[in-house]
């Protein structure tokens, strides 16, 4: 698998913000990331589960050992490898955001946001994923899922319900990282 380093640069450049004291460990830090940053989420925060205080993910492969499974999933197979070969397995296990999650840790706030008919990445990933962080969690945080019942991977989804996901999505992280909002006059 080639993509195993993203995760540990987005940990280092993490740490390298509270090195450089462009914010704290206890200062708010959170992410929100599209697409296909949403396995890289999903590892950086099984990984490292203490960098960030919020995480917003959109559609993201949270199991990789699956993916591959799916109907869109051979596709993926270029990129993240295979479980049929075991040295890739291997790889794939060792990365997988949903195998990585272990009981009695303190996650940070989580929001995945996912589409019913989403036939790039399978929705089941943010579900059995929200499910495994909820069971595992022993922070106080939320962890949650915001599934919109009429979209897919983005495309195709209505603009009024697009906005209504970011809004949610920004309200989750104002709200985790307690950054106070003003609504200014037009």
């Amino acid at each position: 698998m080639k993509t195993k380093h993203t995760p540990i640069t987005v940990i280092i450049a993490g740490v390298m913000t509270f090195a450089l004291k462009i914010t704290t460990l206890a200062g708010p830090f959170g992410s929100v990331i599209p697409g296909g940053g949403g396995l890289l989420m999903g590892a950086t925060l099984t990984q490292q589960p203490g960098l960030l205080c919020a995480v917003v993910s959109h559609v993201g492969i949270y199991d990789s050992l699956r993916t591959e499974l799916e109907p869109n999933g051979e596709f993926n197979i270029t990129e993240f490898g295979t479980v049929k070969d075991p040295q890739q397995f291997k790889a794939l296990h060792a990365y997988s955001p949903y195998h990585r999650v272990v009981d009695g840790t303190r996650y940070p706030a989580v929001l995945l946001l996912t589409g019913d008919h989403d036939g790039r990445v399978n929705p089941f990933h943010s579900r059995k994923m929200v499910a495994r962080l909820q069971a595992a969690n022993r922070s106080k945080y939320p962890i949650l899922l915001r599934t919109i019942a009429a979209a897919g991977h983005g495309m195709g989804t209505a603009l009024d319900e697009r906005v209504a996901e970011e809004a949610d999505a920004f309200a989750f992280l104002f709200d985790q990282l307690g950054i106070k909002y003003k609504a200014t006059s037009k």
